[in-house]
């Protein structure tokens, strides 16, 4: 390797020289900075998504969220006579019917698959939107805050 200095220490910039090269234009602290805002932002966007997509699913399509909430209802010590008794038979046999009708609109076909996969990927333009956020918070240009949070995921990648 060039300089003969150990890998990992050589210069990335250019230049043979110590200090020789491209000076660095953002510090660690700007990466650290622009990046964990950025990425709290994400993350943020991604759960509230997620919450929306589960409760459209659960609430809106379906009357699974009511059925669970009359079982959470009744105490504990009464559930096992209850999920014996007729009763407990009508809840199991309600709740396949709605997993057939959640099935039926979402494959279109009627099944009883019970696992179903809820999206957590938030809304076209949300990394543009956060992206001008950080660029008006820390006063940089929308490019820069886009290079300093892609620097911050290679960083957390390592």
């Amino acid at each position: 390797m060039s300089g003969g200095k150990p890998l990992g220490q050589q210069a990335t910039h250019g230049g043979k020289r110590d200090g020789a090269g491209r000076p660095r234009i953002w510090s660690f602290e700007d990466v650290l900075t622009v990046g964990q805002m950025c990425e709290t932002r994400w993350r943020e966007v991604e759960a509230a998504t997620f919450k929306r997509n589960l409760n459209e699913m659960l609430e809106d399509k379906t009357e699974l969220a009511s059925l669970t909430g009359a079982v959470n209802r009744r105490p504990k010590s009464k559930r096992r006579s209850w999920w014996d008794s007729e009763g407990g038979e009508d809840f199991r046999n309600d709740i396949i019917e709605e997993i057939g009708d959640l099935n039926e609109e979402i494959s279109g076909e009627r099944s009883q698959n019970r696992v179903f996969q809820i999206s957590k990927q938030p809304p076209w333009g949300t990394r543009k939107k956060i992206l001008e956020e950080a660029a008006i918070k820390f006063g940089i240009k929308v490019k820069t805050a886009s290079n300093l949070w892609e620097a911050y995921r290679r960083f957390e990648r390592e």
